[in-house]
Parts: structure tokens; sequence; C-alpha cells
């Protein structure tokens, strides 16, 4: 068995091993950093695996785009050496269920959003937004559709909005569950993603005044962190939940986190740290000579990198100093 798994992956992960030596390293993520402007940014990454890329945008204020346009090429990329091909599948899921929220957003609340072009239903999405909304599961893949299904059962009765959000991230969940129970390394990877999820749920909840009979519905299964203990949690004050989240694995992270968004309420610093976090987990991955991991590693220091430079120009956009850019970028994989 262990020979046949060595002969399945060893191609693969001699390409993965190729391919990350192209990843940004320090020195190039730091010269970007310091840049003295989003066009100099630009000029960095002209040297770099993003070349090609960045002759295409007029501006940086267009390379939004032209970072999605990059990873769905490496997706494809790696699809074509990698022996299952359905993981890259999973990875690309979030697109998919990013797009399906905005459909039924558009459709339900007229809320408005960009759609992005990745993912399985990337080329079905436009269409169906000029649909009628009981078109959309015609045609749509049956996981999708079934998903769909049972958001809109649900917001039928409810009328919340944030119904949407909380039923197809279970939904999504739930599909790539389907996949990791091949690999400890992908649980583990996917229940600090759901833990993620799960605070966040638990403090824009308690912000706003949700139910508890909301946040059953909307708390994921299958994290590190216990639903039902998570649920009790919710009865305390925001100092009492962030006492009791501090008892975890994650305690610097949501002692830090809650800080930040207690003085400017915005979880985006917590995401950030636990971008680090499963970051660090991920790098594991590089001293594994053989199976899923390094291909599993390889993506996520591509996703991490694209989030790097997109705080980045971002940054230099809006004019933001240097040192808070550089608190704010994600932990290379390099």
């Amino acid at each position: 068995m262990e020979s046949k798994a060595v002969n399945k992956y060893a191609y693969s992960v001699g390409r993965v091993r190729a391919l990350e030596t192209k990843l940004l390293d320090r020195d190039k993520i730091e010269k970007m950093i310091d840049a003295e402007d989003a066009e100099a940014v630009l000029h960095i990454l002209s040297e770099t695996e993003y070349g090609d890329r960045v002759a295409e945008v007029k501006s940086a204020e267009e390379f939004e785009e032209t970072l999605y346009r990059y990873l769905k090429r490496k997706y494809a990329v790696i699809k074509s050496f990698y022996p299952d091909p359905e993981l890259v599948d999973l990875f690309t899921l979030k697109y998919d269920f990013h797009n399906l929220k905005v459909l039924l957003k558009s459709k339900l609340s007229d809320q408005r959003a960009t759609l992005i072009d990745l993912g399985a239903i990337a080329d079905v999405v436009p269409e169906l937004m000029k649909g009628d909304i009981s078109e959309i599961s015609k045609k749509l893949p049956e996981s999708y559709a079934r998903a769909v299904e049972r958001v809109l059962g649900e917001f039928n009765i409810s009328k919340d909005p944030q119904i949407i959000d909380a039923g197809l991230d279970a939904e999504m969940f739930n599909l790539m569950f389907e996949f990791a129970s091949k690999s400890e390394f992908l649980l583990k990877l996917l229940q600090m993603h759901i833990d993620l999820a799960n605070i966040k749920i638990l403090i824009r909840s308690k912000k706003l005044g949700k139910s508890k009979k909301f946040l059953e519905y909307a708390l994921l299964e299958r994290g590190g962190l216990p639903k039902d203990v998570l649920l009790k949690m919710y009865d305390g004050s925001l100092d009492t939940m962030t006492s009791e989240l501090c008892k975890s694995e994650y305690e610097e992270i949501i002692a830090d986190g809650a800080e930040h968004y207690k003085k400017d309420g915005s979880l985006l610093w917590l995401e950030k740290l636990f971008d680090d976090f499963i970051a660090e987990h991920v790098k594991k991955a590089k001293y594994i000579t053989f199976g899923l991991e390094p291909l599993v590693g390889y993506i996520i220091a591509n996703e991490n990198e694209v989030k790097l430079i997109r705080t980045i120009l971002i940054g230099k956009l809006n004019e933001i100093p240097s040192e808070q850019i550089k608190k704010m970028v994600r932990e290379g994989y390099v």
C-alpha cells in the first residue's frame, strides 16, 4: 500500500516543490510593503510569476480581477497533473458558494456584490442572475441545487437575509467534509476554518442582538469548538464570551482579536490572526514527502499570497503607512 501511495504522489509532489520556488519570498514582500506607491508595487510584481498578468493591468485599481485570473490559472495547472483533481475542487468551493450567496441575495434582498470568476459554476451564475429564482436549482449541479433549495426553504420561513450566508456556509462545509474525511490534515484544516466562522457568527450575533434560535441555525457543526458549548456562551456578555473562548487553543488569537474588535468594531484583525495560525499548520506540509499535504500547502500558499498582494495594493492606494500595512499582511509560506 505504501509503495502505491509513493508512486501515486511522487510526480505531483515533485511538480509542487518546483512551483514553490516561484512563490514570493520575504525580500520581495518587504520591497512591496516599502514601495512608494501602488504603481511601484506593480513594477516589483512585473519581475515575478505575476509578470504577464501585471502587463494586462492599466491601473492598480484593476488588479483585483487580475489576481483571481491568476488563481484560476494556478488551479488549472495543478489539476492537470494531480492524481486527485477533486482536491482542487475542494478549495474552489468557497468561490462557488460566494457566487451562490451573491445570486440569492440579489434575488431576495436587493443586496449587490461582485461575482468571482472562479469555481465550477462561474460560467452559469451570470445567466442565472438574469432569470427567475425558480430556475436556479434546475441549472445547477445536484449538490448545489440541494443546498439552494434548503436555504430558500429556511429563508421563506424566517425572511432573514443572514440565513442565506449561514445556510450556504453550512452546506459548503458539508460538501467539503465528504472529501476531507480522507485526511487528518484536511480535517484539522476544516475544523479551524469552521471555528473561525463560528467565532465570527457568535460575536456578530451578540452585537446585532440576534436570537438564540438564529444562532442554533447559523453555527456550524464539526468544528473543534463544540456547537453546544458555543450556544451556552451566548447567554453571557461579549466579555464573558471572549473569556470562555480564550480557554481554547485559540487563546492568543481571541484575546488580541477581541481587543481590536472593541476598538474599531471590525473582525478583519481576527481573520488575519486566524490566517496566520492556519498558515503555521499548513507549513507542516513542507516536511511531508508524499501525500496530498504538499499540494494543500501550495494551494493555500497561493491564496494567502494573493491576499497579501491585495492588502498591500489597497494599503498603497489608500496611502496607509508601510508599518501599518506590514502588520496586516499574512504569514508567507516560503
